[in-house]
């Protein structure tokens, strides 16, 4: 046989086996775990943190890991502002829209902007559909909301703590005991709306504000601020390079746990039943 022949049958051969190897490989690897991260613009900035971003630190992750996270993102809702009243009317009044948007996603995750942390005095009144921002209505909407997660077990919800105002943000007098009702509510988050039905199992919190928030004020930190002069509550490019790798690695063992908690929810590349 000459040996131009032989060599390119030789190739052949090969190139049949690296595809057939490489077609196992992706046959046997399994999808990874989809994570949806609802936001405006607090949490895109954290998304995007200076030093790296989350899309980016994910990509690193799953290059040294078998089980690849596959994180995406999305404005949302994407009119209007993402108060718990607009996840109220979302989630709870327009059917199907909860459903939609979970649909094919392992995790989702929730965040309000830093505005839902002007909680203000309550008025004797309990309506979480309304954009009246006390804390019986956020945690009547969430509670509400408790009762749909529990049949969703397919898919962990992380819920964010209210990012912390400014301390220039919102009218005087009030400042103070606007912060305070919102370190009320994140504390309840973190551990009452967790704790309060044991039938729930399929949630967990990412304390942002602890990360944030100066502990004796409960406003921003004045490190984080974009303007110690300027009320914008955004925090800046320092917070948000702490904040992004938090959060990221707060996903990845939140994912562990809830493997642990339901083994047959993801599985490892090539297992076998």
């Amino acid at each position: 046989m000459p040996r131009s022949k032989s060599i390119l049958r030789t190739g052949a051969a090969l190139l049949v086996l690296g595809l057939a190897a490489a077609t196992t490989w992706f046959l046997t690897r399994d999808p990874g775990v989809r994570v949806l991260f609802l936001h405006h613009s607090t949490g895109r900035n954290v998304m995007f943190f200076p030093a790296q971003g989350v899309p980016a630190w994910f990509d690193a992750y799953n290059a040294q890991h078998p089980l690849d996270i596959d994180f995406d993102e999305t404005w949302y809702p994407p009119d209007g502002s993402n108060m718990p009243a607009d996840y109220h009317a979302l989630w709870l009044g327009t059917p199907g829209e909860f459903e939609r948007v979970i649909a094919g996603q392992h995790v989702v995750v929730v965040k309000h902007c830093y505005p839902a942390s002007a909680i203000v005095a309550e008025d004797g009144k309990v309506d979480p559909s309304q954009d009246v921002r006390t804390l019986a209505n956020y945690q009547a909407y969430y509670r509400a909301l408790r009762e749909k997660l529990k049949r969703h077990e397919e898919t962990l919800f992380v819920f964010w703590t209210l990012p912390p105002l400014h301390p220039l943000a919102g009218e005087e007098p009030g400042r103070s005991e606007r912060a305070r009702r919102a370190q009320q509510f994140s504390e309840w988050l973190a551990n009452g709306f967790l704790t309060e039905d044991p039938a729930l199992v399929n949630a967990t919190v990412f304390d942002v504000r602890s990360l944030w928030a100066d502990p004796a004020t409960q406003f921003l930190k004045a490190e984080y601020q974009l303007d110690p002069k300027d009320d914008d509550s955004h925090p800046n490019a320092k917070a948000n390079d702490l904040a992004g790798p938090a959060f990221a690695q707060f996903l990845v063992d939140a994912i562990a746990r809830y493997r642990v908690r339901k083994p047959e929810w993801v599985r490892e590349p090539g297992a076998k039943d």
